[in-house]
């Protein structure tokens, strides 16, 4: 594609469309997996280890990050006049980290039916985000492709 095609946007534009698409995506691949491998389970009664559900509750969404920034990184590179990798990456992750700041303070927020919390484990969740926007700005710096004009300088 020529670079007269690329739509010309500020970084942090491009880091919003960015972070909307890996929402989505990540959005939608959680809907199909969970329709296919909670709801088939429990309906083929299939006896899963506990540790196969640990595994898989780690795993999953380090996968889903990858695939998430990998996908909705190749189309913002293919679309978009991209200059400055790190200030779109730095970006996609402040919006990463504002999404994940509220989901963080709904779990403090959520209490059962006698008022006591329900989420216990704070410290796991907040370990969890850290690893995984760590991943997520590291991911976004590898995946996101300059423009080719870009590239020899």
């Amino acid at each position: 594609m020529n670079m007269q095609s690329k739509k010309p946007l500020k970084d942090w534009e491009i880091a919003g469309i960015y972070f909307l698409l890996y929402t989505l995506i990540t959005v939608l691949i959680s809907a199909v997996y969970t329709l296919i491998v909670v709801y088939g389970v429990s309906n083929l009664r299939l006896n899963v280890p506990p540790l196969i559900g640990r595994i898989d509750s780690i795993l999953f969404p380090l996968i889903l990050i990858w695939v998430g920034t990998k996908l909705s990184s190749s189309y913002v590179s293919k679309k978009f006049n991209i200059q400055n990798i790190n200030s779109i990456a730095k970006s996609a992750t402040g919006y990463y980290i504002a999404l994940d700041l509220v989901f963080l303070i709904r779990d403090l927020l959520i209490t059962d039916i006698n008022g006591i919390p329900i989420v216990r484990n704070y410290s796991l969740n907040i370990v969890t985000s850290l690893i995984s926007i760590g991943l997520f700005y590291f991911l976004s710096l590898k995946n996101i492709k300059r423009s080719a004009h870009n590239q020899k300088s």
